[in-house]
């Protein structure tokens, strides 16, 4: 059964346009195969799953929509206003990977409210959300192993990297708490007991004897 109940289109299509960001430079400039295999399959892949959240049928009528409300501006402006200000970039390509930096640090964020609000998800939406956090966060541990490094010559990666991290880890601690307070937990209003009190019975339906004693030896 095709379903995409827990899945986040926002964060979906959010990663398509990282791909597309990060992969535009493949029309102009060749960095080997290696590397152009890996982003033409990270850029089909995620314009495969957003064509068929939107336009699969019965993937559409398990899609949470009333859960996944946060707004595409919201996600997209931030990230790319970050890329213009704080690097002095002339070339386009160059300005579209620092503007991908920046979305893949909080493109989680629509996946963590979705699940948030939804509470009831399949194991594997969220085993789906921690393998993309954890391959985002490992791409970033060695600009925040070499922080100090990192500091001088790359401080907004560095920033990035920071963000991104903070998001992971909260976007999680968030949905355990959720999980915790669902639990049910015992108190004076708890389910108690129900005794019969509306039936009341008639003594003199029922009949009493005496209990005749054996004669005396």
């Amino acid at each position: 059964e095709r379903s995409c109940r827990g899945v986040s289109r926002v964060t979906q299509e959010l990663i398509a346009v990282l791909y597309v960001a990060r992969g535009i430079d493949m029309l102009w400039m060749f960095e080997g195969a290696g590397s152009e295999a890996v982003k033409a399959g990270h850029l089909v892949l995620a314009v495969g799953v957003v064509g068929v959240m939107r336009y699969s049928p019965k993937v559409l009528e398990t899609y949470d929509a009333d859960c996944d409300t946060v707004p595409h501006a919201f996600m997209l402006v931030p990230p790319f206003i970050l890329a213009l200000v704080f690097h002095k970039l002339l070339l386009f390509g160059e300005l579209l990977h620092a503007f991908s930096w920046y979305l893949e640090a909080i493109v989680l964020i629509p996946q963590f409210v979705l699940l948030y609000r939804r509470q009831k998800y399949e194991s594997w939406v969220l085993l789906l959300t921690m393998l993309h956090g954890t391959e985002a966060l490992l791409a970033g541990v060695p600009i925040m192993y070499n922080w100090h490094e990192s500091q001088l010559k790359e401080p907004y990666d560095l920033l990035a990297s920071v963000m991104q991290a903070t998001v992971y880890l909260g976007g999680f601690l968030m949905l355990l708490w959720r999980h915790i307070e669902s639990k049910p937990v015992l108190n004076d209003s708890a389910d108690k007991l129900a005794f019969e009190t509306e039936k009341v019975y008639d003594a003199s339906a029922f009949e009493f004897s005496e209990e005749q004693k054996p004669p005396p030896a």
